[in-house]
């Protein structure tokens, strides 16, 4: 990936953390993880490794292509 499309993908996680935040506040509020919940709390899991995925692939981009690091 280019670092543009890279950086987009970095701005567009850091929103997206911001929200997926909010939703564990929201479902771990009564210390459990109910019925109900399961199935966001199992996308919010989901979401948190496609983010770190992310975050590491342009860790990994920025060592590779940046030589004053």
């Amino acid at each position: 990936l280019s670092l543009r499309r890279q950086r987009q993908m970095c701005i567009r996680d850091r929103n997206d953390i911001e929200n997926l935040r909010a939703s564990i506040i929201n479902i771990s509020a009564d210390g459990q993880v109910d019925i109900g919940e399961q199935e966001e709390f199992k996308q919010i899991l989901e979401s948190l490794d496609l983010i770190s995925n992310n975050a590491k692939a342009l860790e990994l981009w920025a060592k590779k292509n940046i030589k004053n690091i």
